[in-house]
């Protein structure tokens, strides 16, 4: 089925500054422990899936977990309520981002507002900031950037889906709270 209304994908990066909870949206999914409100979450490393089955608290909203996320979760019956479903990893080096965005293309959208995906409004993603990421209020970073691996599955989604209007929203950084 094809969804003609326009979508959001929240992402964690600083530029989802330019986010806001008032603008009309059919249908809003966020990236592992969501900053604001939103319909569904998609959690990608095992991680943050057991620090939420520990904390539920954490999170008030439904849930698509990686597959390698949701063979790793210790206690599954936490997550009976607010579990939507496991999404398999298709490409080395995608995001929480990269995910839900697919999985809202799956769901037939076509108009995607992309907000705190860094790694393409960001001119030099091999100096983008990970740590200003909100999921990092959570889990500690490797240290890693993995910001080039996200904008090369940004940019092969683009490629595979031509129908569909990628929007990615440049904020200023200054990043308020919002719920």
């Amino acid at each position: 089925m094809v969804y003609n209304k326009k979508v959001a994908v929240l992402c964690n990066g600083p530029s989802r500054s330019a986010y806001d909870p008032n603008t009309e949206y059919a249908y809003r999914i966020g990236c592992n422990i969501p900053w604001t409100k939103v319909d569904c979450t998609v959690i990608l490393d095992p991680q943050m899936a057991n620090l939420i089955a520990s904390d539920r608290s954490l999170i008030d909203c439904k849930i698509y977990f990686s597959d390698n996320a949701w063979e790793h979760v210790k206690d599954k019956s936490v997550f009976e309520d607010i579990f939507l479903g496991t999404i398999a990893k298709t490409k080395k080096g995608m995001s929480s981002g990269n995910m839900a965005c697919m999985k809202l293309v799956e769901l037939g959208y076509k108009d995607i507002d992309i907000y705190g995906a860094d790694a393409m409004t960001t001119s030099d993603i091999r100096s983008n900031n990970v740590t200003k990421s909100y999921t990092r209020k959570f889990l500690d970073s490797d240290g890693i950037n993995m910001s080039p691996n996200w904008r090369t599955n940004w940019n092969r989604m683009i490629e595979q889906y031509p129908d569909v209007k990628f929007n990615f929203i440049k904020g200023n950084g200054n990043v308020k709270e919002l719920r």
